[in-house]
């Protein structure tokens, strides 16, 4: 606590609360036997969010545009915390945010017909955390 009142120039009873966030510092690397592998810290949420942005770009270049497809990605935070929070991918902001646009693009659409286009619609999960580590693979069962 002194050192931290000292840095920011306020006494030690002047600090009502604080949070420590820690991060892995060690620089990312190319490794496995055949150069085959990528040890990055913080490249799990970075990978997967810039590939789906990728994918959604190319699509809008050839894909359809008459409303007759909707190509989104959506990005989550909060993962660590199992996405309970309000905005996390276990929340209820996916349906709302497919409902709406799909209401908002054929307002005269049917609540059967909104869950015959979910079930007909492509949705991936993207987190490179979710991979068994061949080193610990003991600890993914």
């Amino acid at each position: 606590m002194a050192r931290i009142a000292n840095d920011i120039g306020v006494n030690t009873n002047e600090i009502v609360d604080f949070e420590l966030c820690l991060y892995d510092f060690q620089q990312p690397a190319i490794t496995g036997f055949h150069n085959e592998f990528v040890s990055s810290p913080r490249l799990d949420n970075m990978a997967s969010s810039l590939a789906s942005l990728d994918a959604l770009i190319d699509y809008h270049k050839t894909g359809s545009k008459d409303n007759s497809e909707v190509a989104m990605c959506m990005l989550f935070d909060h993962e660590e915390i199992g996405s309970k929070s309000a905005q996390g991918a276990d929340s209820n902001m996916v349906t709302e945010v497919t409902e709406r646009i799909s209401w908002c693009l054929k307002p005269d659409l049917t609540k059967e017909n909104y869950y015959r286009i979910i079930r007909n619609s492509f949705f991936v999960s993207a987190d490179m955390a979710h991979a068994v580590h061949p080193n610990y693979s003991e600890k993914h069962q």
